[in-house]
């Protein structure tokens, strides 16, 4: 019996596990599969430096290049795979919790009329469905 319960305890941590890093895969496919919108990254507080495709750099799988005016509208070039998005608008200071993480979040795609507040806010819902699913902050 002792056995039975440490195999079912490890089979339950191993598939939440595998939960935890699809949902953490998901969370920075999520703003970017809306409306074929993406990809989304995040850079250090105003500035295009440390920009990564989740707000926790720890966490990044890929990171980004850009140009443009900081807490406005960029180009950037993802350097794991060389795609280049050439219309990436500021879409706020990332917040978890109410408190700041440093952070400032982009989403890109199509042109200037698709920035709607409507997307702003769905981006934001995205992204905390996805953070509270992962545990993050």
């Amino acid at each position: 019996m002792c056995i039975y319960k440490s195999i079912s305890r490890i089979i339950s941590r191993t598939l939440l596990g595998a939960l935890v890093l699809m949902l953490i895969l998901a969370a920075s496919a999520l703003p970017a599969a809306a409306d074929d919108f993406g990809p989304a990254f995040f850079c250090d507080g105003q500035a295009f430096s440390n920009c990564t495709d989740t707000s926790n750099p720890t966490l990044a799988e890929d990171t980004f290049s850009c140009e443009g005016t900081v807490r406005d509208i960029a180009s950037c070039t993802n350097l794991l795979t060389g795609e280049s998005a050439p219309y990436c608008v500021f879409m706020g200071e990332d917040m978890a919790e109410g408190v700041s993480t440093g952070r400032d979040a982009y989403l890109c795609g199509g042109s200037p009329e698709r920035f709607t507040d409507e997307v702003n806010h769905l981006f934001w819902d995205f992204l905390e469905e996805a953070q509270q699913q992962v545990g993050y902050p």
